[in-house]
């Protein structure tokens, strides 16, 4: 595979960088408790069972007795197998309550959900809820269930015997695949194990060559020295012209929105209790008043931290900043990129929740003020210090306003004169600079950057791009709550298939903290994510569920941008068939154990 990234090895995620621990599942060299079968969630793979406790205050595993440590190739050492002891080891450090220096890419949903994991004898282990939480399906759904975000399991006895430093550079687990080199930005060759206790591979190797130019990887399938190239779906059509096929093996949507970050509006930690700092964080060291960022807190009586001026009369900054997240929002032409950029293959989306190929989709629905406040209301949150109204009296305090965004930049520019934004002498209204980055949906996340920065410098607020790296920089800056630009990317739905009995992420919350967010932060959403993931009926985790879309639609905390599939460019004569398991992160290595070669 001509492959767009190898990044360096993450033998020992908890002090890996974030992205590459991602590749370690989907590559099959590490292996979580449960994967998904039809529509089973927690179907068993490197366990056999679990048991919820009758109070929700603890889980319970059993393992599957027999399952190796794999060594890589060349070591010669035998790490023995799968024990308790592993993964309770694993799961501790990893956990950021007990290990504030871990770097684990779920450590923040380890935090959110559970507590201190123990040994109950060589198969079994337990893990306790986090304090204040109690355990429902949709944490072992999303956070053990390789479908979401489950960590895969890593050998004690290696970091025991051979050190910390020595497992960094080297992955044992318990996967189909071992390693026989790994050279970040060049190479990953893996061997196929000739038998396995779960999902023995069709192929008997696999390698992953660093090729981050696309025209390249285009070169290399259409020369053949590649059998299979990760292409964006731009080249679909092109590349199947040409003899080849385009193949989607996990059918995914991969969603990318601008995530507003800054928004914190908490004022104390939704699972511990722990008094925040919202307003200040979240700000330059300046504590100036960004358009985009609403501030509740004077309105309430509380510190304001800086004096905000540019309100027009009667609207608070909230109202204010929901106006100018919402014209910006109007100002993308998603027909324009999915057709100018994606050559079709995508589809435009109002927010990170919801879009055309999520279940609910409904492109004549709109949600009011009015509506906004009912959803609070209906779940006994109405109006109170924890969950302020906000105060959105304004112009357009009752404008519907619609899940199918159209482009209508004169009517941003209306919402901005509205805001109290006017175009100023030299034509601009205000200033905002975005971070973009080569995100989950491939290099077309910069041409997005671009046509982006174009159309909003169209409508008068001047844009600057951000190339910082996400994975050293802004990564850590989500996860102490201090980004504040808008950001390109994927955020924790991963894609369309999110299931519409779960809640929507914990990571739009403090719940998350101390590990990553999204940057801004709500009671409300904290505690509609701990109601609608305990509800036992799923017609009603169903309806809380749209109704909180409907809610963050409004407030318009994403402003959501395409829909991409994510797929390959495969020659036919070496590969047949490719079909792997829906999973909602662990999609980046593309399962390559079920490719089933050509005859």
């Amino acid at each position: 595979m001509a492959a767009s990234q190898v990044d360096a090895l993450a033998g020992f995620p908890n002090e890996a960088a974030y992205n590459p621990q991602w590749v370690n599942v989907s590559l099959g060299l590490a292996e979580t408790l449960f994967v998904r079968e039809g529509d089973n969630l927690m179907a068993p793979q490197t366990a056999e069972s679990f048991q919820v406790d009758p109070d929700l205050k603890g889980v319970t595993f059993k393992l599957k007795e027999g399952v190796p440590f794999n060594s890589p190739v060349g070591v010669s050492q035998d790490f023995g197998e799968m024990t308790a002891n592993d993964w309770v080891w694993f799961l501790n450090d990893a956990n950021p309550t007990f290990n504030v220096n871990s770097t684990f890419r779920i450590g923040g949903d380890l935090a959110a959900s559970f507590g201190l994991a123990t040994v109950i004898d060589e198969y079994t282990f337990r893990m306790d809820a986090a304090e204040g939480v109690v355990i429902g399906a949709f944490n072992l759904e999303d956070s053990i269930s390789e479908y979401g975000k489950g960590p895969g399991v890593y050998s004690k006895n290696a970091y025991d015997t051979m050190g910390k430093e020595w497992m960094k550079q080297n992955l044992v687990s318990t996967g189909p695949f071992i390693i026989e080199e790994w050279v970040p930005q060049n190479r990953a060759n893996l061997q196929a194990l000739p038998e396995h206790h779960k999902h023995p591979a069709h192929i008997a190797s696999f390698t992953r060559i660093h090729v981050p130019e696309t025209a390249s990887r285009i070169a290399m399938i259409q020369s053949k020295q590649a059998d299979i190239a990760e292409l964006d779906p731009v080249f679909a059509d092109q590349i199947e012209a040409e003899g080849f096929r385009y193949m989607v093996p996990q059918p995914k949507w991969i969603t990318a929105s601008y995530m507003w970050s800054g928004n914190l509006w908490e004022q104390t930690h939704a699972r511990t209790g722990e008094a925040l700092r919202p307003c200040a964080l979240g700000r330059s060291s300046n504590i100036v008043d960004y358009p985009w960022i609403g501030n509740p807190w004077c309105e309430m009586g509380k510190p304001c931290q800086y004096e905000d001026t540019d309100n027009p009369p009667g609207m608070s900054d909230m109202e204010q900043a929901r106006l100018v997240r919402w014209a910006l929002s109007y100002a993308l032409d998603r027909e324009g990129i999915v057709d100018g950029i994606l050559n079709g293959y995508g589809a435009g989306m109002p927010s990170e929740y919801m879009g055309p190929n999520f279940g609910g989709w409904d492109p004549g629905r709109k949600i009011t003020n009015t509506a906004s406040d009912a959803i609070m209301a209906k779940y006994g949150f109405g109006d109170s210090e924890m969950y302020p109204s906000y105060n959105v009296a304004s112009p357009m305090a009752n404008f519907p306003w619609p899940w199918d965004i159209p482009f209508q930049p004169s009517f941003a520019e209306e919402i901005l004169d509205i805001a109290g934004y006017p175009r100023g002498p030299n034509g601009v209204r205000f200033e905002i600079s975005t971070n973009i980055y080569r995100a989950e949906i491939g290099d077309v996340s910069f041409d997005i950057g671009d046509l982006t920065a174009g159309l909003w410098e169209a409508i008068g607020v001047k844009t600057t791009i951000l190339n910082e790296d996400y994975g050293s920089v802004v990564s850590a800056r989500f996860r102490e709550r201090t980004q504040i630009w808008p950001t390109l990317k994927n955020g924790a739905v991963d894609d369309a298939t999110w299931p519409a009995h779960w809640p929507l992420p914990l990571v739009d919350s403090s719940l998350s903290r101390p590990g990553w967010g999204a940057g801004f932060e709500s009671r409300f959403l904290a505690d509609m994510h701990n109601m609608t993931k305990l509800e036992p009926d799923r017609a009603s985790a169903i309806e809380q569920h749209m109704d909180v879309v409907d809610w963050t639609i409004y407030w318009h905390l994403y402003s959501g941008v395409v829909e991409v599939p994510k797929g390959y460019a495969v020659n036919p004569e070496k590969v047949s068939e490719w079909v792997g398991r829906s999973t909602q992160a662990h999609w980046s290595g593309a399962e390559p154990w079920f490719i089933v070669p050509a005859q």
